[in-house]
């Protein structure tokens, strides 16, 4: 008789377990959910708004975003070679520290 309780006992746990599980995973479907349909709403809301641009506007915004793409370009290259003599820097310190 007392075995059959425990089973009962842990079959309720293991029931009371899996519909947790089950709260969590439905909580975590309607965020994602949730965030989908913002997205998707805050997409439409671009697309909508660059639909209503005037062509001057649509130009400028073009020529900021390429010249944004241009100086970052740059950013990159001018940091290139510094990492490169700092890589460098610290390989010759090693081989000191190594031949010492």
């Amino acid at each position: 008789m007392n075995k059959k309780k425990k089973q009962t006992t842990t079959q309720r746990k293991r029931r009371l377990e899996k519909e947790k599980l089950k709260r969590q995973e439905n909580i975590a479907n309607e965020s994602d959910v949730h965030k989908r349909q913002r997205l998707e709403k805050i997409m439409l809301a671009v697309a909508t708004h660059r639909e209503n641009e005037s062509l001057e506007q649509r130009t400028n915004r073009q020529d900021i975003e390429r010249m944004h793409t241009q100086e970052k370009r740059e950013n990159e290259s001018l940091e290139q070679p510094t990492n490169r003599r700092d890589i460098d820097g610290i390989h010759t310190q090693e081989r000191r520290k190594n031949s010492i």
